[in-house]
């Protein structure tokens, strides 16, 4: 196990991890992304007229993995 970031690296982490994840299409490059972080996560997607199509995600449940729950 490697050692555990400082505070400061890990907000710039998440940010880069944020941004990846927004521009990433692929399900399972983003399970993978996600399971370095969570063992646990649960998303809810919300229907939005005049489409009716999910476009907006909401998290209902996460569980993050060591040595992330540290710093939440």
């Amino acid at each position: 196990m490697g050692a555990i970031p400082a505070y400061e690296k890990y907000l710039e982490l998440f940010g880069n991890v944020a941004n990846l994840l927004r521009q990433t299409k692929n399900p399972e490059k983003l399970n993978k992304i996600l399971l370095k972080f969570f063992s646990k996560l649960v998303v809810e997607g919300q229907l939005l007229p005049p489409k009716n199509r999910i476009t907006r995600w909401r998290v209902t449940n996460c569980k993050l993995k060591e040595p992330y729950v540290g710093f939440f």
